[in-house]
């Protein structure tokens, strides 16, 4: 009965997770002219040349994280 219980709770819930995957990847900004608005928003000090510097680093940085 125990196993049953936690097969069913293991299935919730890595339905859920790869549901939030799905809707995620669908609704992200794509691109830095995407992310522009919400950067300015969190950082209203930096101009956009300093931004995009940002959001390159950290893209790259996430790149490098995924190859090895």
């Amino acid at each position: 009965m125990k196993m049953k219980v936690f097969a069913v709770l293991m299935t919730a819930v890595i339905t859920l997770g790869i549901g939030t995957v799905a809707y995620a990847s669908n609704y992200l900004p794509a691109s830095f002219k995407d992310m522009l608005p919400f950067m300015k928003e969190m950082h209203p000090q930096m101009n956009d040349t300093e931004l995009e510097q940002m959001y390159n680093n950290c893209h790259s940085m996430m790149n490098r994280s995924y190859e090895g």
